[in-house]
Formats: C-alpha cells, sequence, structure tokens
C-alpha cells in the first residue's frame, strides 16, 4: 500500500506547489493514499472551505489540524460537512468536527486516521496519548483498519519523540504510519459519517444509519 503524508501546507506557495504536483504524484506514484496537514493553508492561519475543497479536488483523502484549526472562524461550521477534514481529537467534549475517521483507500483498503495534539507550550488539553490509544484499541489494526496514520502537532520534541515513532530531529509534526495486509470485517458500525469516512465506533441512538 502507497501513502504520502504530506506536512505543514502554508500559504498560497504552498497550495499553488501542491495542486500543481499531487495529481501528478497520485499517478505517477500510484497513490494509494494521501494525507495533507492544512491548519496553516490559508494565508499560515487556518484553513477555509474553499482550500479545503481544493485539496480534496486535488486527491487529498484526509487533512488533519492542529493548534491553527480554528483561526478561520469559518471552520468551526464548515468542518461539520467536510468529512475529509479532521481536527485534534483531543479538543474538549463538544468542539465541532472529529478528530478520527476510518477512510476507504483507492484499493480499498481501510485506512484509520487520528489527529492529536500535544500540550507543551500549547492550549491545555486532554491527554493526546490517552485520546489516541483509545481509538487504536476501538478500531484494531489488520482486525477493523488495514492502515493506520496517527498524525500529532506539538511544539517540543521530546513530546513527539515519546509516542509510537521518533521523528527527525527538531521535528514539530510527526505521522506514525503502519500497515497491513487487507483482511475481512465483520460489517460496518452504523455511523454518522458518509461511507467513505466510516467510524470503528458506533453511532449515538439518535443518530441515523449511514445510507
Amino acid at each position: 500500500m502507497r501513502i504520502l503524508f504530506v506536512g505543514d501546507i502554508v500559504g498560497r506557495s504552498g497550495r499553488a506547489i501542491l495542486l500543481e504536483r499531487l495529481p501528478k504524484l497520485i499517478a505517477e506514484w500510484k497513490l494509494d493514499f494521501v494525507a495533507l496537514n492544512g491548519e496553516n493553508a490559508a494565508g499560515g492561519f487556518g484553513i477555509t472551505e474553499a482550500i479545503y475543497q481544493e485539496f480534496v479536488d486535488a486527491g487529498a483523502d484526509v487533512i488533519t489540524g492542529g493548534n491553527h484549526s480554528w483561526d478561520q472562524k469559518e471552520a468551526l461550521v464548515f468542518i461539520e460537512r467536510a468529512p475529509k477534514l479532521l481536527r485534534p481529537i483531543n479538543f474538549p467534549p463538544g468542539t465541532p468536527g472529529r478528530g478520527v475517521a476510518l477512510i476507504d483507500a483507492r484499493n480499498g483498503a481501510r485506512v484509520l486516521v487520528v489527529n492529536a495534539m500535544g500540550r507543551i507550550f500549547m492550549e491545555a488539553l486532554d491527554d493526546p496519548f490517552a485520546a489516541v490509544e483509545r481509538e487504536l484499541a476501538a478500531c484494531p489494526l489488520k482486525r477493523a483498519a488495514d492502515a493506520v496514520i496517527v498524525d500529532i502537532h506539538c511544539e517540543p520534541t521530546p513530546s513527539s519523540s515519546t509516542s509510537i515513532a521518533r521523528p527527525p530531529a527538531r521535528s514539530r509534526r510527526w505521522a506514525s504510519i503502519a500497515t497491513a495486509a487487507p483482511a475481512w470485517w465483520s460489517a460496518p458500525t452504523p455511523t454518522c459519517r458518509p461511507p467513505t469516512t466510516r467510524s470503528c465506533r458506533a453511532a449515538p441512538p439518535s443518530c441515523p444509519t449511514s445510507a
């Protein structure tokens, strides 16, 4: 399985390069799944709905966030209708959007993507490691997911290196990617998400089953 993760797309120049090159890379490298970090895409501060749609049209399968997720206030609203846009999962309960999604790759595999944010020199959020562990337990690799991507946004390198994989020196963002051979799974759990962004968790009783 071929996965591309593109970190921190910043401003107009970053968007221009991505939109020009991503479709060609998908074709040339025969990519199965593309993840982007888009929290700095709008002039270095957040993401707008128009930019989100440009990234999706260019071939992005998921777009992650971080501490700049809400710099563009419209994101608080449009994230609810943007199934491929994530914000950190350890934001307080009731925060708009979602921090995890189970997404179908081009080759039919199921990719679990978890977005989290560190707490040192940043907002006092819930424990990111506990939040990630909960999602990995709810959607285990080889059983419910064929690949797992964990994108953690944090400031000091030690916060990053205490997780699953050690990042390059001085890195502020890293993604840990695990893959497994496709395996049959039981019937999908009812979810509020569209079929291409399934969740391993059961839907709330008041939530309709996806069509």
